[in-house]
Formats: structure tokens, C-alpha cells, sequence
């Protein structure tokens, strides 16, 4: 795979999580509409935990 690609698709996978999340007030973010369920804040949460420390963590490995 290019790095141009993966570039590409990283940027378009925040651009879509930034689309969802426009126009959805704090309190909707933290609706869970199901039992069990994750919220919008928990599951935009959860990707910027991942981000943070498992994505780039494994990236600098493979890289170094």
C-alpha cells in the first residue's frame, strides 16, 4: 500500500467522524440509544484513545 493512499484514507476517516458529529449538541454526544450501547462522546472517545496509544505507538515501531 502507498503512503499517499494510507494519507488519504486516514484524513477521510476523521473527515467522516467530524461530519457526523456536526450539529449534535453535548448533551445529544452523550445519549447512549441503547442499553449497552456506546455514546457519540464515548465512541469519539474511545478512537482518540486508540490514536493516542495504541495507532501511533504501533506506527513508530513499525517505522523505527
Amino acid at each position: 500500500m502507498r503512503l499517499d493512499m494510507v494519507r488519504r484514507e486516514l484524513a477521510q476517516g476523521a473527515e467522516i467522524v467530524t461530519a457526523l458529529s456536526v450539529g449534535v449538541s453535548p448533551e445529544e454526544a452523550r445519549v447512549r440509544p441503547a442499553p449497552g450501547a456506546w455514546s457519540l462522546l464515548e465512541v469519539i472517545g474511545h478512537l482518540l484513545d486508540e490514536e493516542r496509544l495504541d495507532f501511533r505507538p504501533r506506527l513508530d515501531l513499525v517505522l523505527h
